[in-house]
């Protein structure tokens, strides 16, 4: 019985990864024109092949780090720059990106079988699912978050820094997850008297030492042909909009976990001025795209399902209702984690790994706010430590 849970524990991930990777391979077939995007990344690309030298490592016409873009220069200067031969690379990345955040989670869980689901859950979204197929630098980004997670989690140090200092110089505002490692650590060590985990404080700055001589070359935080080309400087502060947006998102591209967490909510008499409050909340800073989208784009939304909302709804204001409710739910559940993490803090056995989930998930929506652009893909970064640890709740909500 025992080897029979073993071959399941086996073949059904393995066997969901390799159907995952058929049909990621068939699109990447079948759609043979650049989609979105790849136009101008692959014009990066290219271009960053034609001189794989420093200066090409930080003069680039992105507002990306410059990580991907040259992982991909390299692989097309082996493989060719042929549309297929570049997502090739891709799935590569995201396969990697899977095995990583499975073998992270499925030990957290009683049953491997949670940990399979919830990464099944994750990449299976529209845009994580996309994001697999296409010569994006998102995959890069992502599978970089899971090695710095577990690294922190299993006490790796070597892997820790090593994908940290990645994760950052492939998207400069992922240092919302090294933040959230500094603050686990720095309460492991000074409240729970984890003594042990001071090291990576001092990792975790060494791992910022490759973006911060990026960022003085740039004088800023992206290459300035970039900041010129989508003016990144437009925006730039604490946008209350952008926090309601990204917590009324986060409860739809995370269904499935999140109903089973809120199967568990027992409605309470707070509940009721609460959800006014957060109701008057929105009304003051109703989700909009951001001033870059509209100037330097075609779109009025801020992503896929608002862009869905909107043309199934047709109408504004049913619209802002729909995600004013959905931001009551978000706010909620952001809501509880918080207060687990307090919880949490006076606990002299908690888990580390929970500590780390709900700091990641804090910093992300304390910083992506202050961001110069609002977009539903930006979900995707926090999106798997949401899910793992909506199903892994222990605690609720006191009244």
């Amino acid at each position: 019985m025992q080897n029979s849970k073993r071959l399941y524990s086996l073949y059904i991930p393995w066997t969901g990864i390799i159907i995952y990777c058929v049909s990621l391979l068939a699109i990447a077939i079948i759609r043979k024109k650049p989609w979105g995007d790849e136009v101008h990344y692959i014009a990066t690309i290219k271009l960053m092949a034609e001189n794989l030298s420093w200066h090409a490592f930080v003069h680039y016409p992105e507002i990306n780090g410059p990580l991907s873009f040259f992982c991909y220069a390299l692989w097309g200067k082996i493989f060719g720059f042929g549309l297929f031969s570049l997502r090739i690379l891709t799935i590569i990345m995201a396969i990697t990106g899977i095995v990583v955040f499975y073998n992270l989670f499925k030990n957290q869980f009683t049953h491997w079988y949670w940990g399979f689901a919830v990464v099944a859950s994750v990449y299976m979204t529209p845009y994580v699912y996309g994001m697999s197929i296409f010569v994006f630098p998102d995959p890069l980004t992502l599978c970089c978050i899971a090695l710095t997670v577990s690294g922190f989690v299993k006490k790796k140090a070597v892997v820790f820094t090593l994908a940290a200092a990645a994760m950052l110089i492939s998207k400069q505002y992922t240092i919302f997850v090294l933040c959230a490692i500094g603050g686990t650590t720095l309460i492991n060590v000074f409240i729970l008297d984890k003594k042990e985990d001071l090291k990576f404080i001092m990792l975790s700055i060494l791992a910022f030492l490759p973006l911060s001589v990026l960022i003085t070359i740039w004088r800023g935080i992206a290459p300035p042909e970039g900041i010129k080309i989508w003016d990144a400087s437009i925006g730039v502060g604490f946008h209350p909009s952008y926090l309601n947006a990204y917590l009324s998102m986060i409860v739809v591209y995370a269904l499935p976990a999140n109903l089973i967490a809120l199967s568990r909510i027992r409605l309470k008499l707070w509940m009721v001025p609460a959800s006014i409050l957060s109701l008057v909340w929105y009304a003051i800073f109703p989700i909009q795209p951001s001033r870059v989208t509209l100037l330097q784009t075609e779109f009025t939304t801020i992503g896929f399902f608002h862009r869905l909302l909107n043309r199934i709804i047709g109408h504004e204001l049913i619209v802002h209702g729909v995600m004013a409710f959905l931001f009551c739910i978000g706010l909620y559940m952001f809501v509880n984690i918080c207060l687990d993490l307090y919880k949490r803090i006076r606990q002299p056995d908690s888990s580390t790994f929970l500590l780390a989930y709900d700091m990641i998930i804090i910093s992300f929506f304390c910083v992506m706010p202050f961001s110069f652009h609002v977009w539903e893909k930006y979900l995707m970064f926090v999106l798997p430590f949401w899910a793992v640890r909506q199903v892994l709740f222990e605690t609720r909500v006191r009244s």
